[in-house]
């Protein structure tokens, strides 16, 4: 399971970095999102999650596609047996 980490860990606090066009599409940067979406997916009502909160200091974030459901009221258990129609959404160096 991927831990997520708590308040004090260094990558909390660190400055995220941007992730370079050229590797996004690399395994190391695949391997980061594919261990978000399972810490995501670990809390049962989770809907979002930042790359620093599994100790990577990138500029990337994920949202729950379960948010976009209509079943989903957070706070409660969807059955296992239920899957979401919409996909998480994943975000690569965002910017306000």
């Amino acid at each position: 399971m991927i831990k997520i980490v708590q308040d004090g860990h260094k990558a909390l606090r660190k400055k995220a970095v941007s992730v370079p066009i050229k590797k996004i599409g690399t395994k190391e940067i695949q391997k980061i999102i594919t261990d978000m979406k399972k810490a995501l997916a670990s809390q049962e009502d989770g809907v979002a999650i930042a790359a620093p909160q599994i100790g990577e200091s990138v500029r990337i974030f994920v949202v729950a596609g379960k948010i976009f459901d209509e079943n989903f009221i957070r706070g409660e258990k969807l059955p296992k047996s239920h899957v979401s129609p919409s996909k998480d959404l994943v975000f690569i160096n965002p910017e306000i």
